[in-house]
């Protein structure tokens, strides 16, 4: 028999001792594995995780460079709009203005055309005048006016 701290020891028992021991390690050991095969495939599952984010960020971002480009071409197409609206309100405004200069003279014509109609006393001349206006009343004028003479040089 062996003594080890003052107690004696079979040496059956120490071999059975270090079985136990033996046995208990070996068990604490496949635990560990277990756990760090665990760990293993929970680390593995994160980092494809970790890659699906990544590549959806990714594709945010070509998303936001795309929205981004679309709203500035969108922002230079309403300048451009804008602009354009802006000029046909002037233009608007220019044909404005030369519609009244032109009511203005058409009226002056029509006064005109009359107070020849009157000096001239000729019916059918004030109703072509009317009709035509100024261009052809001028034309009507010098037609009758040469009747006139024409008239006059035979008495």
């Amino acid at each position: 028999m062996a003594k080890i701290s003052g107690n004696e020891v079979r040496p059956g028992t120490m071999i059975e001792h270090q079985g136990r021991l033996w046995m208990a390690v070996k068990s604490q050991s496949d635990l560990a594995l277990q756990a760090a095969a665990r760990e293993q495939h929970e680390v593995e599952l994160a980092a494809r995780e970790l890659a699906a984010a990544a590549l959806a960020l990714s594709t945010i971002a070509e998303r936001a460079r795309d929205g981004n480009e679309s709203a500035e071409r969108a922002v230079a197409t309403t300048g451009e709009a804008v602009r354009a609206v802006a000029s046909t309100v002037e233009g608007v405004a220019r044909s404005r203005v030369l519609i009244r200069e032109t009511e203005k003279r058409i009226k002056r014509l029509g006064e005109r055309s009359q107070e020849v109609g009157l000096v001239v006393g000729d019916p059918a001349l004030h109703a072509v005048v009317n009709a035509r206006g100024f261009g052809a009343m001028a034309a009507e004028v010098f037609d009758k006016v040469k009747e006139r003479f024409m008239a006059f040089g035979q008495v």
